[in-house]
């Protein structure tokens, strides 16, 4: 997944006005593995990214102020997003983007 939506657990009240949008990327976290070409969703990860882009724009999420994070994989995903907006895309940049790498776990 991109953040395992616990990890955000200990941040609950805190952070008044943001949330958490934690997506699960295919055949990783939660969802089953994904299958290319027997109708299942890619793992390549410009294909990921583009996907998460997708949705972010759908919830209006990079029309406003916002940050990004992944842990492993979900951190390479969430920087390909980056470069996805940095290369002609219509979404506001980040704030800041964070990855989690090794053994995160969450508090």
């Amino acid at each position: 997944s991109l953040c395992e939506p616990s990890f955000f657990d200990a941040l609950e009240g805190k952070l008044p006005g943001c949330r958490a949008l934690c997506v699960d990327l295919p055949g990783h976290g939660k969802s089953g593995r994904a299958h290319e070409g027997e109708g299942g969703a890619s793992t390549d990860l410009l294909d990921m990214a583009n996907e998460v882009l997708e949705l972010l724009d759908a919830l209006s999420v990079t029309r406003k102020e916002w940050a990004i994070s992944g842990h492993s994989l979900g951190g390479s995903v969430a920087l390909l997003v980056i470069e996805l907006i940095a290369s002609g895309g219509e979404a506001q940049l980040p704030r800041f983007y964070l990855s989690f790498e090794g053994n995160a776990t969450p508090l």
